[in-house]
């Protein structure tokens, strides 16, 4: 789980381009600046709430009509208009913010693992439509984040929120909340990384949840065992080479423990993965010399 960098540009700026790109449709220009003050108090509202930990608490937008004003004077198709034809189309100067935020960071803030390849609605513009367009709602994501599970989620009560990669507490991105087991087999087989959450002691329930759920929603335990599948063999390997001219406790010293601790990611799937191994292999004292 990766923080990303504030959004280049502000929600007034980029409705600011928005708009600048309406040049046709005069009902949906005119909504849409008589409704700014309202999408603007709308977005202090969420970012307020993402740092107390109670965005659940936005309301979701039920079932309306297709005329129904949600914001302003905005109807529900009204903000999907503004994002798809007016955020999204490369033709149009908000496309700008649209590529800005894609290009935050090069890896996905959901799971550290997968490449961004669009844009992702952390509250649904289908059910959240005043945050269509909202940057601090838009995040960078793989397709494997996007479109798995959690893309049909919508936290509803404290305890199926995941965790926000713009504004969430510093913990999430500082704290180790995810560990793993090696479960060793008979050769030729390597045996396996089991991946799983671990939030220390002294977090709130709601923090514990939080992580738990964030886990569990985009699926890390598969996904992070797979890949550790494919280096489990190499690791073992240089392991072994090593323990011919050393005993095992050097050898994990010299090749796991820089691993563990040069790592600037704490739940990084490669260290928890080498944390496991040095935890198996290492006698007490190699053990207690990772952090």
């Amino acid at each position: 789980m990766i923080r990303i960098p504030t959004p280049k540009y502000t929600y007034a700026e980029t409705l600011d381009k928005c708009e600048e790109g309406i040049l046709r449709k005069r009902v949906l220009l005119e909504r849409l600046q008589n409704a700014r003050d309202d999408l603007l108090a709308a977005a202090r509202t969420y970012r307020a709430k993402v740092r107390n930990g109670t965005l659940h608490e936005i309301e979701v937008l039920g079932k309306v009509s297709k005329t129904t004003a949600v914001i302003g004077e905005l109807t529900k198709p009204d903000m999907i208009k503004v994002y798809e034809g007016y955020f999204v189309n490369d033709k149009k100067p908000a496309r700008k913010v649209y590529e800005s935020l894609l290009l935050a960071h090069t890896e996905c803030p959901f799971c550290a693992i997968g490449a961004p390849k669009n844009l992702d609605h952390f509250l649904p513009k289908g059910e959240f439509p005043q945050y269509a367009v909202f940057p601090y709602n838009l995040v960078p994501s793989c397709l494997d984040c996007n479109l798995g599970e959690k893309s049909d989620d919508v936290a509803q009560v404290a305890e199926a929120q995941i965790i926000h990669p713009y504004s969430d507490e510093n913990i999430y991105f500082t704290t180790q909340w995810i560990s793993a087991t090696y479960h060793p087999a008979q050769a030729p087989a390597t045996g396996r990384i089991e991946f799983f959450t671990s939030p220390p002691d002294d977090w709130s329930a709601s923090q514990k949840n939080k992580v738990r759920e964030h886990f569990r929603a985009f699926g890390l335990a598969k996904r992070y065992g797979t890949l550790a599948a494919r280096q489990l063999p190499y690791s073992l390997n240089q392991l072994e080479h090593s323990r011919v001219d050393e005993s095992y406790e050097l050898a994990c010293e010299r090749i796991l423990v820089p691993i563990i601790e040069n790592d600037v990611l704490p739940n990084d799937w490669f260290r928890v993965m080498h944390q496991a191994l040095l935890q198996h292999f290492a006698p007490p004292k190699a053990a207690a010399s990772a952090p």
